[in-house]
């Protein structure tokens, strides 16, 4: 099954840029793919929270 994917430009600190690098290298993952791991557990955890509120 294809996936829908779009391409973005984003522009980042410096300092987050860094850090998605190493967190990358440490999890064995490519920046792309660590990108969208921090974004994904992000919404995760925001829609955990908003579940448990209600």
């Amino acid at each position: 099954m294809k996936e829908n994917i779009v391409q973005v430009t984003a522009r980042l600190p410096v300092e987050l840029k860094n850090w998605l690098v190493k967190e990358s290298r440490v999890n064995r993952r490519s920046f792309n793919s660590e990108l969208i791991y921090q974004v994904e557990s992000n919404r995760n955890r925001k829609e955990e929270v908003k579940r448990n509120e209600s």
